[in-house]
């Protein structure tokens, strides 16, 4: 089949589809914007169900898959020329960013292959917007529309803020930690008061004790020699220390690079992988998708667990509005649109898992500091 009698086959079905309304090949339609005719494919002009209808049809017959640059320019077409409803036919498919960029437009279009055409029924789509419209009901959303209004929830951006912040907390910490520990080491050349500067080391080496920086033995081996350490050895007490700070250091890296987060919420995945010293990993998932059928409802489930065990779970629940036709013919809507997100307690958990994860370096970073200032 060759372009002209793949334009054919379009233009007949829209005409045995719509008798009573004006279908044109190669026709013509003035912008309201360019203020110059413009020229599509095939144009349907008419009316609907009493409604005056627009439906411009772009035919693709190419050896390659349309990218996005058609769809952009197309879009620009339609808002020119004031469409109701914008067709793309291609035969060779197209690109996921072009399905993106058709996904994401204010005005209906549709892009399809010429197998998926045969099949559409745009008489259907038509009466569904109409009847939409007249019940007060909003559009059926698409899958990107959904993800978009999950991702402006501000429960949703606060969690996402909140796994950056510590993924970016770690470095900052380690940064500030190893900056006091260098300048421990000048005050404590300098010091004249040894006893004071001895307790400020053996609270330093019980918090990275603590939190299983230091070895109980290697803990038990520092504690031992401190106590028996002159002036002149602390400083080389200190040297000794080295290996085990940057063990520490190597070991927040790793978990640094371990964190993961998508950039916004997705369907079916792990959104947020965060880590800690302590080896506790929180991950939080989503499971199902979304298939918006009017008088239908679609459910999200969210949870976080702490090392594989459910530690609190949230819900995405979204309902598409249904109508019913009256004896009359008018549209009554049977009940409406509703969306409704509750994470409120995967958002307090991961919060605290965080502010948990923290304490270590914050208590180290706060010894260190007080034992620079000697």
């Amino acid at each position: 089949m060759d372009w002209k009698q793949y334009e054919t086959e379009i233009y007949n079905k829209l005409k045995s589809e719509f008798p009573e309304v004006n279908i044109t090949f190669d026709g013509k339609i003035l912008g309201h914007q360019s203020r110059v005719e413009r020229q599509i494919d095939v144009l349907a002009i008419g009316k609907f169900l009493g409604q005056e209808i627009t439906v411009a049809v772009e035919c693709k017959y190419y050896s390659k898959k349309i990218d996005v640059k058609i769809v952009d320019g197309f879009i620009g077409f339609l808002e020119d020329v004031k469409a109701d409803i914008g067709i793309i036919i291609t035969n060779q498919g197209f690109s996921p960013a072009a399905r993106n960029r058709a996904e994401a437009k204010k005005i209906r279009l549709e892009i399809l292959t010429f197998e998926e055409f045969e099949e559409y029924d745009l008489a259907a789509t038509m009466y569904e917007e109409i009847y939409e419209e007249e019940a007060g009901l909003e559009p059926l959303p698409d899958d990107q529309g959904i993800l978009e209004r999950i991702n402006e929830n501000e429960n949703i951006i606060e969690i996402f803020e909140a796994a950056r912040e510590y993924k970016s907390s770690l470095s900052a910490y380690l940064d500030e930690i190893l900056e006091f520990y260098d300048s421990s080491k000048d005050k404590i050349r300098t010091s004249q008061d040894v006893d004071f500067v001895k307790t400020s080391l053996y609270e330093v080496l019980s918090v990275f004790n603590k939190y299983d920086v230091i070895k109980g033995s290697r803990y038990n081996y520092y504690t031992i020699i401190l106590g028996n350490l002159t002036s002149d050895q602390l400083l080389e007490f200190l040297n000794d220390l080295d290996l085990d700070i940057e063990s520490f250091s190597s070991d927040v890296n790793f978990i640094e690079n371990d964190c993961t987060m998508s950039d916004e919420f997705f369907y079916n995945s792990d959104l947020i992988t965060l880590k800690n010293l302590d080896g506790n990993q929180a991950v939080l998932q989503t499971f199902g998708n979304v298939s918006p059928e009017r008088g239908g409802s679609d459910s999200i489930i969210l949870k976080l667990t702490i090392n594989g065990v459910v530690d609190a779970s949230g819900i995405i629940e979204i309902s598409y509005g249904d109508y019913e036709i009256t004896d009359g013919g008018y549209a009554m809507p049977t009940f409406s649109d509703e969306f409704y997100l509750n994470v409120k307690e995967i958002k307090n958990e991961l919060e605290n898992y965080i502010s948990n994860s923290l304490a270590c370096y914050i208590e180290l970073r706060d010894k260190l500091y007080d034992l620079s200032k000697i």
